[in-house]
C-alpha cells in the first residue's frame, strides 16, 4: 500500500485537537464515523446482507418502479435508461416522495458507494437497499 507522507503531513498540520476538525483555506471539515467505515471497508448493516433484504408490499412497489424506469430486468448496462443523466431527469420532478428519495439513494450508491468503474450507470442491485434506507431502517 502506498503512503503519501506529504499529504498526511498536510492533513496533520491542519488538525485542530479541541474540535477534532480540519481547518483548510476553503473551510472546515471533519472525519466522520461513516468516512472511517468506508475507508476501512467495515460492514454498515451488521449481519444483514443488503442483497437479500425482504421488502414489504409498499417497498416492493417502489423498487418495481425503479426497476421499470431502469428498463426492466432485461435492460443492458449500456442502455440510455440506465445512465445517470437520464435517471436524474426522470426522477427530478417525480410526485411520489418515497420513489424520488429511493431513486436519489440508488443514484448516490451507484456513483459514490459501489462505483467500481468509470462508467456512469445506475446499478439495479442498489434498489432494494435504497428503498429500505429511504424508510429510515
Amino acid at each position: 500500500m502506498y503512503r503519501d507522507v506529504r499529504a498526511l503531513r498536510f492533513m496533520v498540520r491542519h488538525w485542530h485537537s479541541d474540535t477534532h476538525t480540519f481547518f483548510f483555506p476553503w473551510g472546515e471539515t471533519t472525519v466522520t464515523l461513516e468516512d472511517v467505515e468506508g475507508i476501512c471497508l467495515l460492514p454498515s448493516m451488521g449481519d444483514v446482507n443488503p442483497l437479500e433484504l425482504e421488502l414489504s408490499d409498499a417497498e416492493s412497489k417502489i423498487a418495481s418502479k425503479l426497476l421499470e424506469t431502469f428498463g426492466g430486468t432485461s435492460a443492458s448496462w449500456g442502455g440510455n435508461r440506465a445512465r445517470f443523466s437520464f435517471w436524474i431527469s426522470e426522477f427530478r420532478d417525480f410526485k411520489n416522495d418515497d420513489v424520488r428519495r429511493s431513486a436519489f439513494l440508488a443514484l448516490w450508491m451507484s456513483k459514490c458507494v459501489f462505483n467500481t468503474t468509470s462508467v456512469q450507470f445506475v446499478k439495479p442491485f442498489t434498489f432494494p437497499l435504497a428503498v429500505v434506507l429511504c424508510r429510515g431502517a
